[in-house]
């Protein structure tokens, strides 16, 4: 009688613990995005403007031109746009302000925000960089 062949245990391959995904930070929850709301560029007949973006993403910007009687009646530019930054396991968002006028363009300072700031329609923008009183 031939001989049965004992089975012999397949060796199974070693179980390598599974590294656990590390979430990314979340950005702050978004207002419902609004293309009219959130996007424009409004053009007067005297040559003045205001435009803006706002991203879903935290990307902004946002500009307004105007003549200004302490200008000599010339065109004053002032706006500010921000990006998100990633710094390891935090978001912040970098702030960039800047007017020009007849003096030439003029950086102001950088600011690093927790949120990225509101632009809207009809709105001016909260931005401790620009002073709308001008």
């Amino acid at each position: 009688m031939p001989k049965r062949m004992q089975r012999q245990p397949v060796p199974q391959p070693e179980q390598v613990p599974q590294e656990v995904p590390q979430q990314l930070p979340q950005e702050p929850p978004q207002q419902e995005y609004n293309p009219y709301r959130d996007n424009f560029n409004d053009r007067n007949e005297d040559g003045s403007y205001v435009f803006g973006y706002s991203l879903p993403n935290g990307v902004r910007r946002w500009e307004r031109g105007f003549f200004s009687e302490h200008q000599h009646h010339g065109l004053v530019v002032e706006g500010f746009y921000a990006q998100p930054r990633h710094y390891g396991h935090s978001i912040q968002y970098e702030l960039r302000c800047y007017r020009a006028d007849a003096h030439g363009y003029q950086p102001l300072a950088v600011e690093y925000l927790q949120q990225p700031p509101r632009v809207r329609r009809f709105e001016l923008p909260n931005v401790s960089c620009l002073s709308f009183n001008r």
